[in-house]
């Protein structure tokens, strides 16, 4: 039992450390030793929880995605607007908490990186999935071109917002533009003004 406390604690001490450390550089500029020093650690330690940063760096991309709770958006469909305002306003709330990930790991790095792999294959497996199984989403239509439509839109709506600093809008206004975006449309959007 004292093992597994200690452990989550190291472990949380790592992760708190690389999270400090990305303020200063880029993910792919940390190395182990930076890690150690900041979390005031040795290298056995560090190894004995994680195989390389990558391992590390995963562990905190899952934590941050279960906390997003993506799962849950198999729930829902394009006829509950309250719903989909619901989750998009608690995504936008977690990515807000964890900016610095988030922008460093998903903005700045592109489509092809780890976090955006793991988003593309939490929506497939869920929300993707079950638009298709409820015939809300034709079985005919690309589901890669689908997903990466939506989360690069979505990307662009956050990095927007970010670039606005102080005067961006609130996640509660963001969520409800995002959700005109999912339930209207480009078109339904320009018609409602």
């Amino acid at each position: 039992m004292k093992t597994d406390i200690r452990s989550r604690y190291t472990k949380e001490v790592i992760g708190k450390a690389f999270l400090k450390l990305l303020d200063k550089k880029e993910p792919e500029r940390i190395t182990v030793s930076d890690i150690c020093r900041e979390a005031r650690i040795s290298r056995p330690t560090f190894y004995f929880h994680y195989q390389d940063i990558y391992a590390l760096l995963d562990e905190i991309l899952d934590g941050v995605i279960a906390e997003a709770r993506l799962e849950q958006m198999v729930q829902l469909t394009m006829r509950e607007p309250d719903a989909v305002y619901q989750s998009v306003l608690h995504i936008i709330e977690v990515i807000e908490k964890n900016f610095r990930l988030y922008r460093e790991c998903f903005l700045e790095q592109g489509s092809e990186n780890r976090l955006s792999l793991k988003v593309t294959e939490a929506l497939n497996n869920t929300l993707i999935r079950q638009w298709t199984e409820d015939g809300l989403l034709p079985e005919n239509v690309d589901k890669e071109y689908f997903t990466g439509f939506m989360q690069s839109g979505f990307n662009a709506l956050i990095r927007r917002w970010s670039d606005k600093g102080e005067a961006r809008e609130s996640a509660s206004e963001l969520a409800k533009l995002t959700e005109k975006f999912l339930l209207h449309g480009l078109l339904g959007v320009i018609r409602e003004g």
